[in-house]
């Protein structure tokens, strides 16, 4: 009978899955995709699997010669290699696939992992050296972990793949409740973005008052009309947030709901606005200078927990690496891969705003570009789609010319009125369809958020 104490093993099918794997190469390819040396209880497995790995890998051809010389000249009872690696090729002959042990090697290796992690806990909790909610964070991430590495899972066959592309083709060609992805409320900006779809990550950036934050939570309220959205805001407190909703909704300005400079019904309006807004399914967790691992350890509990459509974060400079980093290009390559992670983990749309750097805004051509980002480079690399704000107007407030050069002074004011109150919006990357792709919109500063200049 098994003690409490003592480690959790499966050494029957361990043995069994390494003979063969001993085989042939064909064997390993079968498993290499599911199992790692660390999922072997016995440490002599685990360097046979990785001999096993690292000749397949490297091209050559499966000996047992080969495997035995890349390790020790006897297993732990003494026996020599050799004779060891020939006993396991003779009892998995009659003992079926494989992938017959993966399940059992997996399962004991995560009873395994949570008995170590439950321990851990207990110690940290009885320490109290970390806050209580730090203590879960981690636990939650580490469960996370477990059970993504347990899960015995072969590669998919394109057979099957497109069974099911083809199945929800015809859902949505017949309904559109089972349209995919997420439209963004803006028909003009869905033209040039495309909808939003599960494991997408995307970036809207823009210069301070260029609204990429307005358009991003317009987004996210038009997505929290079917899913919960949560949006970890680490620029703005929750009621800041909270007074530029009501103000969208209900068309009075921030300062007068801030101020209370209103009317009675102006009041009314703002509260059938507060009415209409509790019914969204938006969630917001305004902490400052969160980490990479606490934005992954809350959502996933809310994935887990109520369900989750989208994540939404504002904005990248102010998110946190989870270890040491030698400079901010570091930082911002370790947080835009680990986004882009975990929207395929979650299988939801991540929004990321960035923004643009000030020396951007000095060229003669100041149309954004994306190396005009802060993490520009990273930014490029990870992200699915990347939609650019800009807002001509402010660019030219800057550049007043001198009153003495009247004539350009007049050009200049001309220029402005042109362009006052619009938002062009650029789409410098879709992976899905055409880049630099352009719209208009009209800017409501009053109440901050985007509009078609045709509606």
């Amino acid at each position: 009978m098994r003690t409490k104490s003592a480690p959790l093993t499966n050494l029957v099918a361990e043995k069994h899955l390494l003979g063969g794997l001993l085989k042939s190469e064909t064997a390993f390819w079968q498993v290499s995709n599911l199992l790692r040396p660390d999922h072997f209880s016995n440490s002599i497995h685990q360097q046979i699997y990785s001999a096993v790995r690292d000749i397949c890998t490297e091209g050559k051809r499966l000996s047992l010669a080969l495997v035995s010389s890349r390790l020790p000249e006897e297993d732990d009872g003494g026996k020599s290699m050799p004779a060891y690696l020939s006993v396991l090729l003779a009892n998995s002959e009659d003992g079926g696939s494989p992938l017959d042990y993966v399940d059992g090697v997996v399962e004991t290796w995560a009873r395994r992992r949570l008995i170590e992690m439950a321990k851990a806990i207990e110690s940290e909790a009885l320490s109290g050296s970390k806050a209580a909610a730090d203590v879960i964070a981690d636990a939650a991430i580490k469960i996370s972990d477990v059970s993504q590495g347990s899960e015995v899972q072969p590669a998919k066959e394109l057979k099957e793949i497109l069974q099911r592309v083809v199945g929800r083709a015809g859902d949505a060609y017949r309904d559109e409740e089972f349209v995919p992805g997420f439209d963004t409320g803006l028909p003009s900006l869905d033209e040039i973005c495309g909808r939003f779809m599960p494991g997408d990550l995307i970036f809207v950036g823009g210069s301070q008052g260029d609204g990429k934050s307005a358009c991003a939570t317009q987004i996210a309220m038009r997505a929290a009309q079917r899913v919960n959205v949560l949006f970890f805001q680490l620029e703005m407190q929750d009621e800041d947030m909270g007074r530029r909703l009501l103000a969208a909704e209900s068309g009075l300005s921030v300062s007068e709901i801030e101020e209370g400079a209103f009317d009675f019904n102006a009041f009314d309006k703002m509260v059938t606005a507060q009415r209409k807004l509790e019914s969204s399914k938006l969630f917001i967790d305004d902490r400052p200078r969160l980490k990479m691992a606490q934005i992954r350890a809350r959502s996933l509990a809310m994935k887990n927990s109520s369900g989750l459509g989208m994540m939404l974060v504002d904005h990248l400079r102010l998110v946190q690496a989870d270890g040491k980093v030698r400079d901010q290009f570091e930082r911002t390559e370790y947080v835009t891969g680990s986004l882009k992670s975990l929207a395929k983990e979650l299988k939801v749309p991540v929004i990321c705003m960035a923004q643009r750097t000030r020396s951007s805004q000095d060229r003669e051509d100041p149309m954004p570009r994306v190396a005009d980002f802060f993490g520009g480079g990273s930014i490029e690399q990870d992200a699915d789609g990347i939609v650019a704000l800009w807002r001509r107007d402010l660019w030219l407030k800057q550049r007043e010319p001198r009153h003495s050069d009247e004539k350009g002074h007049d050009a200049w004011l001309k220029d402005i009125e042109n362009c006052r109150n619009i938002i062009e919006a650029i789409s410098l990357k879709r992976r899905r369809g055409q880049s630099l792709e352009r719209r208009r919109f009209k800017w409501s500063g009053q109440s901050t958020r985007l509009e078609e200049i045709n509606a």
